[in-house]
């Protein structure tokens, strides 16, 4: 069986409904995979995009944060999509390291809502 990246964005919100820590913390990890998962195929159809960087999800928000191209429009709006990426991985790695540290379902909703961003602004790259 396979999913969709809106699968994780259904799962996340699913998660974000439930009042124990553990699962408001699951829903912003979803929500970061979700995010993830969307720019992938945009690094993947830059111009020279190596992605040869070590570590995945590092490589990716570089790729894209670090992004030099034509127009400067378009370089632009790829770089703001590497930025928001690391927001929302940021999100994640509180939720998922920090546990020492409250997670609260505001914190999980600012990673969902950087997702979302990104959805949108994925979209539009794609248009």
């Amino acid at each position: 069986m396979s999913i969709l990246p809106q699968d994780l964005l259904s799962l996340a919100d699913k998660l974000l409904a439930m009042p124990e820590e553990p699962a408001i913390r699951a829903s912003a990890s979803r929500s970061y995979y979700f995010a993830y998962h969307l720019c992938l195929p945009v690094r993947e159809k830059l111009p020279h995009s190596a992605g040869t960087k070590p570590g995945a999800h590092k490589s990716l928000i570089e790729d894209l944060a670090e992004f030099l191209g034509d127009p400067p429009e378009f370089q632009l709006k790829i770089r703001a999509l590497g930025q928001v990426l690391k927001q929302c991985r940021d999100g994640r790695v509180r939720a998922d390291y920090r546990l020492e540290q409250d997670f609260t379902v505001a914190d999980a909703q600012w990673t969902r809502q950087r997702a979302v961003q990104i959805q949108k602004r994925v979209a539009e790259l794609v248009k």
